[in-house]
C-alpha cells in the first residue's frame, strides 16, 4: 500500500506499530536535508460534522526533516486514512541552500505561510481566494499552506473542516516548516522596533518559497489578506517571466526599511551609489519567479550576517527589509496587474479603494479578527469558519524581538 519511488534507492521505508494511537514511521537516510511527501492518488473521505463526504480533492503533505533518522509521528486515524487510499510515499533530496524543493504541477500556484495565530485570517483568506477564482480552473490551482511542525496537526484537522464547510473542491500542499529550514545567521537575528510579530519561523518561510516550490508565476499572500477578484485573470496578465519578483509599489523607499545610523553597512551592501530614495515593494501580496528567486537567497544571508553584527542592526522590517535589500535593482511593480490596498490594519479613510480592489492587505496591528480590528464587514464576508473574535489587539511596536 505504500510505494517508495525508484530514485529514492539511498531510503528504506520501517512500517511498525500501525496500530497505536500515535505512529511513527521511520526512514535510515543519508545524513542531510529531505522533505517526505505524501501524494494522494484518489479521492479523500473527509468527516464533517458526523457527515462523510467523498471528495475529488487532491492534498500533498510536506515534511521537512534533517536528520539522519528521520520520524514523522502522525495521528493514526490520518495514517489509515493515507494507507486505505494507497497513497505515495516520496522522498526528494536537498537540491542547494539546504532547503528540497517539492515541485507540483499545477498552473495556477499560490504560497501562504503562516501559525495558529493566523488561522482566523488565512482561512478566511483561502476562502476568498477560491470562491472569487474561476471556477473552471480549480482543477488547476494549487494553494500551498506552510505551518510550522508544531502546528500541523491542527491545521490538518481545520483544513478538513474548511474543505466540509466551503463545499469549494481544489489542491492543496501542506507543509511542515522547521528550523532545519533556517541558516543560523536567521536563528542568531533581531528586529528592532519592527512591530514584535515578524521575526518567527512562518514569516520567514516565504524567504525560502523558491525552494520548496517550482513555479514562473507563484502568488504569495499574506494571510491578513482577502481576494476580491479571480486572481486567475491577475496572473494570465503576466506574460514575461523574466522578473525576479512583482509587488506593489509602496508610498515607503528604502530609508523607511533600514537603520538611517547604520547607512555607511547599507551602502555596503547595495553599492556607494545606490539611491536609497526609491520605492520600494510591500511584500505582502507578492508574485515570485521562483527559479529566479531562489538564486537570492545566499545574498540575503549575507544581508542577515552582516546585520547581526552591527549596533541595532541595518534593516527594521524582517522580511519586507531582506526581501527589498537583497533583490533591490531586480524588483518590478505589480500594479498593472494586480491592483492591491494595502495599510487596512491601521488607516482608517480607505472605503473608496476598497471597493475597486483585488486586494485588500491589512498590514498594521488591527486585523479584522480582533474586537477592535478595521474594516470587518470586508472580512467577514469570506469568514466561514470562526464565529468568535479574538479579543483586542495589543500595540507591541517599540520592541527588540528574537528569532522563535
Amino acid at each position: 500500500m505504500v510505494e517508495i519511488l525508484s530514485h529514492t534507492k539511498n531510503a528504506t521505508l520501517h512500517q511498525s506499530n500501525i496500530l497505536k494511537n500515535t505512529t511513527n514511521i521511520n526512514f535510515k537516510c543519508t545524513n542531510g536535508t529531505y522533505v517526505v511527501c505524501i501524494k494522494p492518488k484518489k479521492m479523500l473521505k473527509v468527516k464533517i460534522n458526523d457527515t462523510v463526504r467523498e471528495l475529488n480533492l487532491k492534498i500533498q503533505y510536506n515534511f521537512i526533516c534533517k536528520t539522519d533518522h528521520i520520524n514523522i509521528s502522525m495521528n493514526r486515524l490520518f495514517l489509515n486514512d493515507i494507507l486505505n487510499n494507497d497513497e505515495i510515499l516520496d522522498f526528494v533530496y536537498v537540491f542547494e541552500n539546504g532547503i528540497p524543493i517539492a515541485i507540483n504541477k499545477c498552473n495556477y500556484q499560490i504560497l501562504y505561510s503562516f501559525d495558529s495565530n493566523y488561522f482566523h485570517g488565512a482561512f478566511t483568506s483561502i476562502y476568498s481566494l477560491i470562491y472569487n477564482f474561476d471556477k473552471n480552473k480549480l482543477f488547476d490551482l494549487n494553494i500551498n499552506l506552510c505551518v510550522p511542525e508544531e502546528d500541523f496537526n491542527l491545521i490538518t484537522k481545520e483544513l478538513n473542516r474548511f474543505i466540509g464547510l466551503s463545499k469549494l473542491n481544489t489542491n492543496y500542499t501542506l507543509t511542515s516548516s522547521t528550523m532545519a529550514m533556517v541558516d543560523k545567521g536567521f536563528m542568531d537575528t533581531k528586529c528592532y522596533k519592527g512591530g514584535n510579530h515578524l521575526l518567527k519561523l512562518s514569516n520567514f518561510s516565504r524567504l525560502v518559497a523558491g525552494q520548496f516550490i517550482e513555479s514562473s508565476k507563484l502568488l504569495y499572500i499574506d494571510s491578513d489578506t482577502i481576494a476580491q477578484t479571480d486572481m486567475s485573470k491577475c496572473l494570465d496578465k503576466i506574460i514575461d517571466t523574466n522578473y525576479v519578483v512583482l509587488g506593489k509599489k509602496s508610498h515607503m523607499n528604502y530609508t523607511n526599511l533600514i537603520n538611517i545610523n547604520n547607512v555607511s553597512h547599507v551602502k555596503a551592501y547595495l553599492g556607494q551609489n545606490f539611491d536609497l530614495t526609491q520605492n520600494v515593494i510591500y511584500t505582502g501580496t507578492m508574485i515570485l519567479n521562483t527559479k529566479n528567486f531562489r538564486k537570492f537567497y545566499p545574498k540575503m544571508i549575507d544581508l542577515v550576517k552582516r546585520h547581526n553584527k552591527v549596533k541595532n542592526g541595518i534593516y527594521k522590517l524582517f522580511t519586507m527589509s531582506i526581501i527589498n535589500l537583497a533583490i533591490n535593482n531586480h524588483m518590478k511593480f505589480a500594479d498593472e496587474y494586480i491592483i492591491n490596498v494595502v495599510d487596512l490594519g491601521f488607516k482608517s479613510d480607505l472605503e473608496k479603494e476598497n471597493n475597486t480592489a483585488d486586494v485588500l492587505d491589512w498590514s498594521g496591528m488591527f486585523k479584522p479578527w480582533f474586537t477592535n480590528g478595521l474594516y470587518k464587514e470586508y472580512w467577514m464576508k469570506y469568514n466561514v469558519m470562526y464565529s468568535d473574535y479574538c479579543g483586542d489587539v495589543m500595540y507591541l511596536k517599540d520592541t527588540t524581538e528574537k528569532f522563535k
